[in-house]
């Protein structure tokens, strides 16, 4: 591992561990196993039970640090409830699916660009050797309100689902991510 390569993993973990003791961090799982670790440098945390912990104004954009522990496993594509996101792949490298637009790589020091209206999944996940995911720096815009049109996220399923009325298996989507 070069020298480079070490102080960039190093800031990483460093701001990771920065935001844990801010209690900025929230850890998403899918059906029980971990999917992705969510830091927030700035802005609107959701916690996962109705409550965030917000470090200031929800107009403004937020930035997070993410580390993807798994891919999408959720065959059905879905989008986000920010009108628009950057994302800086920091370290490893992942493939991502886009609806009607199929897919392509993301390596360590690419941008992604998403809308609030691109449906994706990302399928594939590389890690760099000695890491247990794929970090990237998330910034996104404010939390679509109810009134913007496909508030909020959710999937498509031959239609567009808002997330809270998605069933998996006889089982809420809006129950399995509390």
């Amino acid at each position: 591992m070069t020298l480079s390569t070490r102080i960039r993993l190093w800031l990483i973990h460093a701001i990771a561990s920065w935001c844990v003791r801010r209690n900025r961090f929230r850890d998403i799982p899918h059906r029980g196993k971990p999917y992705l670790e969510r830091y927030a440098i700035s802005g609107w945390l959701p916690v996962g039970d109705g409550r965030e912990n917000s470090d200031g104004n929800r107009m403004l954009p937020s930035l997070y640090l993410h580390c993807f522990r798994d891919f999408d496993r959720d065959p059905a594509p879905h989008n986000h409830p920010w009108p628009w996101a950057i994302s800086l792949i920091l370290s490893g490298s992942y493939f991502e699916f886009r609806l009607g637009l199929g897919g392509r790589w993301f390596d360590r020091g690419s941008f992604n660009l998403i809308s609030g209206d691109t449906f994706h999944r990302v399928t594939e996940l590389v890690p760099e050797p000695g890491e247990k995911g794929v970090w990237t720096l998330f910034l996104c815009g404010r939390k679509k309100t109810k009134r913007d049109q496909r508030s909020g996220w959710g999937f498509v399923e031959g239609r567009y689902i808002p997330w809270r009325d998605r069933e998996v298996g006889g089982v809420k989507t809006s129950k399995r991510a509390e």
